[in-house]
């Protein structure tokens, strides 16, 4: 539930989630109930997911521990690409590369 409002002559309810909004208006006097569904679809619903929009603090904690486990899975394939003298200048080399194309891109798309 985001919100519940209790006035004179009617009560409010608003329930939220990734995607998805319904809001109910309840007169009191007569007791006639609106209801407002928005819904983004399935590409709205992935990405507020994806953000973590109003997921709840179970599903940001996942994304949280996922970020972790995708930096240490990143930071030890670097690390071995380091290790092994064979296989050293091309690490380097798409370390450098990387952090190029991301910095190029940030530039770019990031007002």
């Amino acid at each position: 539930m985001d919100s519940f409002e209790i006035d004179d002559d009617r009560l409010t309810v608003a329930f939220r989630s990734p995607a998805r909004r319904v809001e109910a208006v309840l007169t009191r006097a007569d007791g006639h109930a609106e209801i407002t569904l928005e819904s983004h679809g399935l590409a709205g619903r992935l990405a507020e997911l994806h953000r973590g929009t109003d997921a709840g603090a179970g599903w940001r904690l996942i994304i949280d521990i996922s970020a972790f486990l995708l930096l240490i899975t990143a930071l030890t394939g670097v690390a071995l690409w380091c290790l092994v003298p064979k296989w050293r200048p091309l690490g380097l080399a798409a370390v450098a590369v990387s952090v190029l194309v991301c910095a190029g891109v940030y530039f770019v798309l990031v007002p």
